[in-house]
């Protein structure tokens, strides 16, 4: 009876959900989707994996610094005891000199680290990929059919970004402290396609005194001799014909209906504010964040140098010597203030942020330029939908943004005190 019942007994199991796609039909449309999901599900990961480091690099920073002030002011008050104690005093100036020194030691640690700077760094890497994650989810939501190509340019975001903000800290972080500073770019750079005729011509090796190159000055140079010395045909002739087709593209160019949303007003707004977001906004950024570093690196410095002195100060108490003394306590006191200045202050994160905001200014600018160099209209974004999102990114509304196109168009750069983003 016993064995009867165990053999009809049921077995838990634990039973996990699948995350695989159904893709047994081979349906193309329904291959992409898959990939699509499967970059999502990892845009996901990353934003938890960056959330989670970010938090734990902003401790860094408090518990360090904490730790740090605490022990030199430790160390301060341990040598002023040793410098009016009239008793033995070298186990006091052991334990100072020591404290001294190895705060010193993680001074120049943290200042390498700048967790702030690194927790600036995960911040905007969390925010950047919850964008794109943001679009995945748009893109799928409206049903917009997704191609190999936009399926490969998610990729290549989600790789670019993770290049940009590099999670481990050994081997791949980023220089804290640049010799040169660039906005940051966290986007796929999109590659020029050349002309490969042109390619092959500049190439290709001169046979008997030709090259590619001067073959294509020669059928240039005789298509305009034919066509300006040919016969009147009917009082038609090659030269008349090249400025009617100017005209009339012209003419075509400036009176068109818009097309996918653009039109030539449109473009031209564009590359006002391009220019714009390229010389006002990306170069004042670019000009803060230089200040910023160069108040880092001067704290940086003046930080291990004031504990250094303390360190020898400290070590030399009980001289003849009052002045002596006062080098091991002094520069300690001091080295907490430019401590709380720079960490507490967190002007690594500043200069991250400041960094950031000259990269954002770079990716419109980017994203308008790429939209103009395509020639096929339909193959760009919608022109309206286009401009909205400018406009919003940068704070504006429609008609403020094409008012700040219009005042630029009117004056020179120099001249035009105002900026194309109003959010920061």
């Amino acid at each position: 009876m016993s064995t009867l019942q165990s053999s009809n007994r049921i077995e838990p199991r634990l039973i996990i959900p699948s995350t695989k796609h159904d893709t047994s039909d081979n349906n193309p449309d329904t291959i992409i989707i898959a990939k699509l999901y499967t970059i999502r599900e990892a845009i996901t990961d990353r934003v938890e994996m960056h959330k989670n480091i970010c938090e734990q690099r902003c401790q860094w920073n408090t518990m360090l610094l904490t730790s740090i002030n605490c022990i030199t002011l430790a160390a301060a008050t341990i040598t002023a005891i040793a410098i009016t104690s009239t008793s033995p005093i070298f186990g006091l100036k052991l334990c100072s000199t020591l404290m001294y020194f190895a705060v010193t030691c993680m001074l120049v640690l943290l200042n390498q680290l700048q967790p702030s700077q690194l927790a600036e760094e995960q911040r905007n890497a969390s925010r950047l990929f919850r964008n794109l994650l943001n679009q995945i989810d748009t893109t799928l939501s409206i049903g917009q059919p997704v191609s190999n190509s936009g399926v490969k340019m998610a990729m290549l975001s989600v790789l670019a970004l993770d290049k940009a903000y590099p999670l481990p800290i050994i081997g791949t972080m980023l220089d804290k402290f640049p010799y040169i500073i660039e906005p940051a770019v966290w986007w796929p750079q999109q590659q020029r396609q050349t002309n490969s005729k042109i390619v092959l011509y500049d190439n290709r090796d001169d046979c008997d005194g030709w090259n590619g190159e001067l073959e294509e000055e020669m059928r240039q140079t005789k298509s305009k001799i034919v066509n300006e010395n040919r016969g009147d045909c009917n009082g038609w002739n090659g030269k008349l014909e090249e400025e009617m087709s100017r005209t009339n593209s012209k003419i075509v160019n400036e009176n068109r209906d818009d097309c996918n949303g653009w039109n030539r007003k449109l473009e031209e707004d564009m590359r006002e504010v391009a220019k714009i977001l390229e010389k006002k906004d990306q170069e004042e950024y670019i000009r803060l964040a230089t200040k910023a570093l160069n108040l880092n690196k001067f704290l940086a410095v003046l930080g291990p140098v004031l504990t250094g002195l303390a360190t020898i100060g400290s070590a030399l108490v009980g001289s003849s010597r009052s002045w002596v003394d006062m080098i091991g306590v002094v520069p300690g006191a001091l080295a907490c203030i430019v401590n709380t200045m720079q960490h507490g202050g967190q002007v690594g994160m500043v200069f991250e942020m400041y960094r950031s905001n000259a990269g954002f200014f770079k990716y419109m600018k980017e994203s308008i330029e790429s939209n103009l160099m395509e020639k096929d209209v339909n193959k760009r974004e919608n022109g309206e939908v286009f401009e909205m999102k400018l406009a919003l990114k940068l704070g504006r509304s429609l008609c403020e943004l094409r008012e700040l196109a219009n005042s630029y168009s009117s004056c020179k750069i120099e001249e035009l005190d105002e900026f194309a983003s109003k959010l920061f």
